[in-house]
């Protein structure tokens, strides 16, 4: 048999065995099982990925691959403590890390039992970009909230904001809350940001971003009903105002109520990127905007990729979006009908979409309840989520990457030499800097 037809040949036997793993699982659930389950999934993806390295080329030399995913390869047989597969997380990725709190995994423990330490992950993950290491920063024991599920996360300089969020079972404990942690004091606890005002009511699936020195939030649920008001915290003075009542039976410009959606900025509009409701999800063609100057919503009309047949992504929710500059860029999601594979992104300055990668690829799963960000040069991480893999619901703890714009020449040697000198970590930094690394990667590495 041809080398370049065993990944293929592993990967039909590995699908099959799956299959009938699927069907005794209906009736049996051992614990022996769950296990076999992970490991089967792994073999699959490293078929898939050896698959693809084949068809691609090879990887014993770097080139640089904008515009492509790729796997992230971090484990190593010396370590074993990683992040368990997951769904319903955040992620934030800075220019030295990717910072991974919450998530849900229903196979983790007895549901029925409500074992919420056994299917809910409480713990906050930091993944160093340069030597591809996952440490587990705090756990049951801290004071992160228990809230653990369609939170919302994001990076303000080197604080790490968390806020809202549902714990298990879903719906029965959800939160107003902010927290904060300090990236650069690891050794320091989260501690509840203590606020006062015309707070948001309890919610999750909601989404915030950060504008000057205001944290902004919009829409969720409670798990009954959904809303798309618009509320504003003022870090400096710690108070929540209203900056916003959605009421579509007054004004038809209103966005419909709305969770698991996402938000961008430009410097004049909040944007509402897709969500949905228990029954419904919202298009991607015409996008709620809130400018924030006018204290009005508007309608933005998008342009569609004239190179693919529909011209614009489908309506969806529990998707991916994160910006970088005036673009941002969405991944996968799902609605009533069906799960995505496909990556778009947008640019705000034009409206125009463009298609990344299709839905057809044969290489991908869909994947949706996953998280992604982008660092400083430009590159998107994303991390776990449900894929659907034969019609069956898989929660995975992959993490991928895209190049989603071409970088600055220095962030692509940077890739190179972390490519070639995986080790850089273990060199002081007096050392690094006579080998002539810039000092602003130096910075990365101690």
């Amino acid at each position: 048999m041809s080398l370049g037809l065993l990944p293929l040949f592993g990967l039909l036997i590995a699908q099959i065995v799956l299959k009938a793993f699927l069907f005794a699982k209906r009736f049996i659930k051992p614990k022996f099982l769950l296990s076999l389950e992970d490991s089967l999934i792994e073999y699959c993806d490293r078929c898939l990925e050896n698959l693809r390295s084949q068809k691609l080329r090879s990887n014993m030399e770097y080139t640089f691959r904008p515009y492509e995913l790729q796997k992230v390869n971090y484990r190593k047989p010396e370590v074993t403590n990683y992040p368990k597969p997951r769904s319903g997380h955040r992620i934030a990725a800075s220019d030295k890390a990717i910072y991974l709190f919450g998530g849900f995994n229903p196979n983790m423990g007895n549901l029925e039992e409500n074992e919420l330490g056994n299917c809910m992950f409480k713990e906050l993950w930091r993944f160093d970009l340069l030597s591809k290491t996952w440490t587990l920063i705090l756990g049951e024991k801290s004071n992160l909230p228990v809230e653990l599920a369609s939170h919302a996360m994001c990076l303000y300089g080197d604080y790490l904001m968390i806020y809202g969020g549902t714990g298990y079972p879903f719906a029965t404990k959800v939160s107003n809350k902010v927290h904060v942690w300090r990236t650069n004091d690891p050794t320091k606890d989260v501690e509840e940001f203590e606020t006062t005002g015309e707070k948001p009511p309890p919610q999750y699936g909601q989404a915030i971003i950060m504008h000057k020195h205001y944290l902004y939030t919009v829409g969720g649920t409670d798990g009954f009903s959904y809303t798309c008001d618009v509320h504003r915290l003022n870090l400096l003075t710690r108070e929540w105002e209203l900056a916003y009542l959605c009421r579509q039976d007054i004004n038809q410009d209103d966005p419909e109520p709305r969770y698991r959606h996402e938000l961008a900025y430009d410097g004049k509009y909040l944007y509402v990127i897709g969500g949905g409701t228990s029954v419904a999800t919202f298009s991607l063609r015409q996008i709620p905007a809130f400018d924030l100057d006018a204290n009005v919503w508007v309608k933005i009309t998008t342009k569609p990729d004239p190179k693919m047949n529909q011209g614009y992504p489908t309506s969806r929710k529990c998707h991916s979006c994160s910006q970088y500059g005036s673009n941002i860029v969405i991944a996968g999601g799902n609605n009533s009908r069906k799960a995505f594979r496909d990556i778009w992104k947008l640019s705000l300055e034009t409206g125009q979409w463009t298609c990344i990668m299709s839905g057809q690829s044969i290489f991908y799963s869909p994947l949706f309840f996953h998280d992604s960000s982008i660092d400083n040069d430009g590159c998107m991480y994303i991390f776990g989520g449900i894929k659907l893999r034969n019609n069956t619901n898989i929660r995975t703890s992959v993490l991928q990457k895209m190049w989603i714009t071409i970088p600055s020449l220095k962030a692509i040697c940077w890739e190179a030499i972390n490519f070639y000198c995986p080790r850089l970590r273990e060199i002081d930094r007096d050392t690094l800097l006579r080998m002539g690394i810039p000092v602003e990667f130096v910075a990365r590495i101690t």
